[in-house]
């Protein structure tokens, strides 16, 4: 990445250069980033649709009342996130598994696998195995504790050391790889691994990677080559392309634009009402509540082996955590 470190200061100057200009950047930079989190696990609420829910307290027409509660479950865990940054308290089994259970605090159900019952509600770590979606590998059930207090471990021995913006970057896509192979939660677990990378960012005081959602299909098919081949290069320069994407098509101005339009419109209704003497809860409003049947539970496109005796080899040795500097 050394090589594409002139172009990439450039393209971080650029970027804060025009952040600089928009009203509330940080939110309209994070909603992006939840939206993008949140669609990756196949919600629907928009970018915009989250501004809306988070700063005027309306739904989306037409949205599941599951799909608005992980997404607000979501928005409370990025504020969990931003609180552990600033007190310090770096990453560990315990932070890992709070965030966990503030991202599916509406939406986990207590579960029974081999290796007994666990609580997703709770951040409780999986006791089965699980198949990934296309071909991904995750780590045995029987490896999970031991793998995260490893990760952590190692984590804590880097993530406070002085190091340069590439170093940084990829020390959090690093961190992503390895918490997405463990994959320790049967609910949550790719929501979490975005949100660690996150957490690694800001505290570098890096800009956020944004994963699109719409380069899904690329994302796992460049995290099971780098499973298969046990050669991490080709998730790293895949997170290198999302990055330089964030930096340069900039999704948070068309949320600014479109945030600052219906906010004034919103404001505009509101004069209006009371000019009227009308209370809130009109029709347009009303219809704002108006929810789709309830989707089929999802899992994070799992599949929960829970029927037979023969016990999962290790994907990883414990070596493989190989996230220092």
């Amino acid at each position: 990445m050394n090589e594409q470190s002139p172009s990439l200061k450039t393209l971080t100057i650029k970027y804060r250069a025009v952040a600089s200009s928009i009203d509330d950047f940080d939110k309209c930079e994070n909603y992006v980033l939840m939206a993008n989190s949140a669609a990756l696990h196949g919600l629907t609420l928009t970018a915009a649709e989250m501004s809306i829910l988070f700063d005027l307290g309306l739904t989306a027409n037409k949205k599941s009342l599951s799909d608005h509660l992980a997404c607000m479950d979501l928005f409370d865990a990025y504020q969990l996130a931003d609180k552990m940054i600033i007190s310090g308290v770096g990453i560990s089994p315990k932070a890992l598994s709070d965030l966990n259970a503030v991202i599916v605090r509406h939406t986990g159900v207590e579960r029974t696998g081999r290796g007994g019952m666990w609580d997703e509600s709770k951040g409780d770590w999986r006791t089965d195995n699980v198949v990934g979606e296309d071909g991904l590998m995750h780590e045995t059930r029987s490896n999970i504790r031991s793998f995260v207090s490893t990760f952590c471990t190692r984590m804590s021995e880097s993530l406070f050391k002085s190091m340069s913006m590439d170093e940084r970057y990829d020390l959090s896509f690093k961190a992503m790889y390895t918490l997405m192979s463990i994959y320790p939660w049967s609910l949550g677990s790719g929501r979490v691994t975005r949100l660690v990378m996150y957490m690694i960012q800001k505290m570098g005081g890096l800009v956020p990677t944004v994963v699109f959602a719409e380069d899904k299909e690329e994302l796992v098919k460049t995290l099971a080559i780098s499973q298969q081949y046990h050669n991490i290069a080709p998730f790293i320069n895949f997170m290198r392309s999302q990055l330089v994407k964030t930096l340069t098509v900039m999704p948070f101005k068309e949320l600014a634009i479109s945030r600052e339009s219906y906010l004034k419109e919103y404001e505009k209704e509101k004069t209006r009402k009371r000019k009227n003497g009308k209370k809130s809860g009109t029709q347009q409003e009303q219809n704002l509540f108006s929810f789709m049947p309830e989707p089929e539970e999802k899992i994070d496109n799992l599949v929960i082996e829970d029927d037979s005796d023969v016990e999962q080899m290790p994907i990883m040795n414990i070596d493989d955590i190989d996230i220092e500097f």
